[in-house]
């Protein structure tokens, strides 16, 4: 098995793997399943393959130090580590998400430094996040120009400078915050 299929496969927590093996459809089957019940065309923002080619520029090596990263991570409770960023999630805390496994990377650093494991995850956040929304803006564009679009991307994908909200900005769009109920 090559280190990068490792990584995405002991990154499913044990609750996300009984959900799957129970049936429940994922948010987003949920998300094309309503758009068919509206009459609306649901359009992927990437191949179907992308998540299997994201790693394709990383050496064996590297893809070793993130597996490592990783498996440094998996000392804590993987389904409390579920848990909290489920809550961050919910309290709109998105960003904590991503920097809650970095603190977690830097506590038990496994012979890298901290100038490493702060490079490895901003190198991680461009080919997971920011390159990612900067090929999806070659598809929402378009889409958008044909009439109203609804996007659904990870939350992830939405804050910083990369962020969608901000490329949307950039493009002329009005970005509004809607409350949630």
């Amino acid at each position: 098995m090559k280190p990068w299929m490792a990584l995405l496969t002991l990154s499913l927590t044990k609750c996300v793997v009984e959900q799957v093996a129970a049936g429940k459809a994922g948010l987003d089957q949920m998300i094309i399943q309503a758009a068919g019940a509206m009459g609306k065309e649901a359009r992927a923002l990437e191949p179907f393959d992308m998540a299997l080619r994201l790693f394709e520029d990383y050496g064996q090596y590297e893809m070793l130090t993130f597996l490592s990263l990783f498996l440094q991570l998996e000392a804590f409770n993987p389904d409390d580590q579920h848990l909290t960023l489920v809550e961050a999630y919910f309290r709109e805390e998105i960003r904590a998400i991503w920097e809650f496994s970095v603190l977690q990377s830097l506590a038990e650093p496994q012979g890298m430094t901290e100038a490493q494991i702060v490079s490895e995850y901003a190198r991680l956040e461009d080919i997971l996040i920011g390159a990612r929304n900067t090929a999806w803006m070659e598809r929402i564009l378009p889409a958008a120009v044909e009439g109203p679009v609804l996007v659904a991307a990870g939350a992830l994908h939405m804050p910083g400078d990369l962020g969608l909200l901000a490329l949307l900005e950039a493009e002329g769009f009005a970005v509004t915050r809607v409350a949630r109920d």
